[in-house]
């Protein structure tokens, strides 16, 4: 993954298509703004999915040693 796109908000209403092309070849998270300040961070659905099964399972190992410390 490389260093985030940055795009306003008017931009990305403007290339939705292109935003979203963009998002699918690159998998690069995109950070959009508004008035200057940061609003969003969109990425692409397989990226996300990815960061969801990594969550689950960061879960169910702090859950195992959370047990396993109690059973000490």
């Amino acid at each position: 993954m490389n260093i985030f796109g940055i795009q306003t908000i008017s931009y990305l209403g403007a290339n939705t298509s292109h935003g979203l092309k963009r998002l699918r070849e690159t998998r690069d998270p995109v950070v959009i703004t508004a008035n200057g300040k940061v609003q969003a961070i969109v990425e692409d659905v397989l990226s996300y999915q990815q960061r969801q099964e990594q969550l689950a399972m960061l879960r169910i190992l702090a859950q195992g040693r959370k047990q396993g410390v109690m059973a000490s």
